[in-house]
């Protein structure tokens, strides 16, 4: 099993800003949560024009829209679909889906992982992350409790590309986003830093 961060590769594709974020600030700031039964369609404006949109567009560090090549690919939804919901975005008046994930994972080990040195009064961090296999959930992105921000996901070659996500990205010649390997079952004390 191999873990990656996952991240939209904003310095070749077009990107969005907010038309209204006044009216979601609340909402955009709670990671994890649910916001189906506040949600509001939230408008955004791309930016860049030049550059091509990929699969799928950055909202904001670690936030993704579906563009309508993602929508037409039902494998592609079914494997996003248990992370978290979909809820509607325009993009330059063209409705999409925000891809909120509400699935956090309490995969690390806390033991065997690294942690920055104590300053004063100041909490310790984890800086170079282990993982208990047993708890990673395979082939769908997931966010850690500890560290909300970044998508994770992990993959496993046993699996069949239509059950693991990142399998499934290559597989279909996908483009547009970076994948940062966190961390790899096969050399476990290799560990990479955050």
């Amino acid at each position: 099993m191999k873990i990656y961060q996952v991240m939209i590769d904003v310095n070749r594709l077009r990107g969005t800003t907010y038309l209204d974020w006044q009216d979601h600030t609340d909402e955009m700031g709670r990671r994890g949560v649910p916001l189906a039964a506040c949600w509001r369609t939230l408008a955004l404006m791309s930016y860049k024009p030049k550059r091509p949109f990929g699969l799928f567009i950055d909202i904001r560090g670690g936030d993704f829209i579906l563009t309508k090549q993602a929508e037409k690919d039902q494998v592609l939804l079914d494997l996003l679909e248990p992370d978290g919901e979909f809820l509607p975005v325009t993009v330059d008046g063209k409705p999409m889906r925000f891809h909120n994930i509400t699935r956090f994972t309490d995969c690390l080990d806390y033991e065997k992982s690294h942690w920055e040195e104590q300053v004063r009064a100041i909490p310790r961090r984890i800086t170079h992350p282990r993982f208990n296999p047993e708890k990673v959930p395979i082939g769908t992105m997931f966010r850690l409790m500890e560290y909300p921000g970044p998508r994770y996901i992990a993959t496993d070659p046993t699996v069949a590309p239509t059950a693991d996500l990142y399998q499934w990205y290559h597989h279909q010649g996908y483009s547009g986003l970076l994948f940062k390997l966190m961390w790899d079952s096969d050399k476990p004390e290799e560990l990479v830093r955050f």
